[in-house]
């Protein structure tokens, strides 16, 4: 999907390939940067000793001490190939084609030829509905047809937690897996939730789904909670481990994760239906809620969600989703620069006090870089009035496209651009 690379192309990845490895060897690149560009050849971490530049690994790979001379420059390369397809891209993306990647749509009615081909929306998500008495062949042609409509990947969505929360177990087929809830597989143990994670994967790549709006991060220890059965457990330490075979498993098949509800869901009421605010402290945040996200950072997750509740620590006055503070937190104290996206806004913590178009505009000036979207023209005209009265930049939309890409280059296969 990623067309007309040509000379062009082969221009570009000359010049970004010989900045890059001037400035990485140079060490003009901001560490955040060098994060990236390890991660993007899968090194985790260099090392200058006597014996020159080297690597270390986790359990994952290599053992430490192997000489980075080559793999420095395969890094290299890698990252130079993806920023020169991204900048092409970007170059050619009129503003409101970059409004809409920030869109992940969630409506039927705005899943259309003309919208995928012209207006190049982020991706959708898919709901029961959407698998309902259908066989896994019928869902991936469909997705497939999308797939191909549009120029640049799209990003094809579900929460299929498992649970009261499966999406999926209305297919037409014989042996479709059911999936247990976070919390009832947890406690089976690790390598339940390792088969699980599996197993997961290889149906929803099947039926084409890129990413998975999961694994829930949430510490919830009230057996009443809106959110208990969706979380693996009431201790930090618990949730982190199960946070982190889950991103592991999904991460080694190139299956897309979401880490949700950040800044932690607690045992705080259903935000789907009203207002809700945690007045815990910071410090009992930091000490509890944050461990299975920073975990979860660590593991590889490229997406975080934020929810709906008021962080009374950071932000008395709004939802963490609509907070220029929570966001701030997330990606300073976090050192996080992957995709932030903002739970559903159609929802009544937000609609009792906004509107729809106005939520839209708020949530990107918060700083999310996507939202779902229940109604794509509304979404877009919000965004258009944001950017118009100087509420959000191009400059921020830009930064936020390109980290949207930069995760999509990720779930696409390199050699031939198709999502895997």
């Amino acid at each position: 999907m990623w067309k007309n690379q040509g000379v062009l192309f082969a221009i570009v990845l000359l010049c970004c390939l010989g900045g890059i490895t001037i400035a990485y060897r140079n060490n003009y690149l901001p560490e955040k940067v060098k994060k990236v560009v390890d991660r993007a050849c899968g090194i985790e971490e260099t090392v200058v000793s006597d014996k020159g530049i080297e690597w270390n690994r986790s359990e994952k790979g290599h053992p430490a001490g192997v000489n980075l001379t080559e793999l420095q420059r395969q890094r290299e390369e890698k990252w130079a190939r993806q920023e020169a397809v991204i900048d092409q891209w970007m170059e050619h993306m009129t503003i409101g084609q970059k409004l809409a990647q920030c869109m992940i749509l969630t409506n039927e009615k705005d899943m259309t030829g003309y919208n995928f081909r012209t207006r190049q929306p982020g991706g959708v998500i898919f709901f029961a509905v959407d698998f309902d008495g259908k066989t896994i062949r019928e869902v991936r042609e469909r997705v497939d047809s999308m797939q191909a409509t549009a120029d640049v990947p799209l990003l094809i969505g579900v929460d299929e937690e498992g649970g009261d929360i499966s999406r999926i177990c209305g297919l037409r087929e014989e042996d479709v897996p059911q999936f247990e809830s976070a919390r009832v597989i947890y406690q089976q143990g690790i390598e339940a939730v390792r088969t699980e994670s599996k197993r997961k994967a290889d149906i929803l790549q099947q039926l084409g789904i890129n990413i998975n709006f999961d694994p829930v991060a949430d510490v919830v220890n009230d057996p009443a909670a809106y959110m208990y059965e969706r979380s693996a457990s009431g201790k930090a330490e618990e949730v982190a481990e199960y946070v982190k075979t889950v991103v592991t498993e999904m991460d080694a098949v190139n299956m897309g994760v979401c880490l949700k509800h950040f800044p932690g869901y607690g045992n705080n009421v259903n935000t789907h239906t009203t207002f809700a605010t945690d007045p815990k402290s910071l410090k009992a945040y930091r000490q509890n809620d944050f461990l299975p996200y920073q975990t979860g950072i660590a593991a590889g997750a490229d997406m975080v969600m934020v929810s709906h509740i008021t962080m009374q620590a950071v932000d008395e006055e709004n939802p963490a989703s609509l907070s220029q503070k929570v966001h701030a937190l997330l990606r300073d104290e976090f050192q996080y620069d992957g995709v932030i996206i903002a739970d559903d806004l159609n929802m009544q913590a937000i609609l009792k006090k906004y509107s729809l178009e106005e939520a839209t505009g708020r949530a990107f000036a918060a700083g999310n870089d996507m939202i779902f979207s229940a109604d794509f023209e509304v979404s877009m005209k919000g965004a258009y009035q944001a950017l118009h009265d100087g509420t959000i930049s191009e400059q921020q939309i830009d930064e936020s496209v390109r980290r949207i890409l930069r995760y999509k280059y990720t779930l696409t296969d390199e050699e031939t651009g198709k999502n895997e």
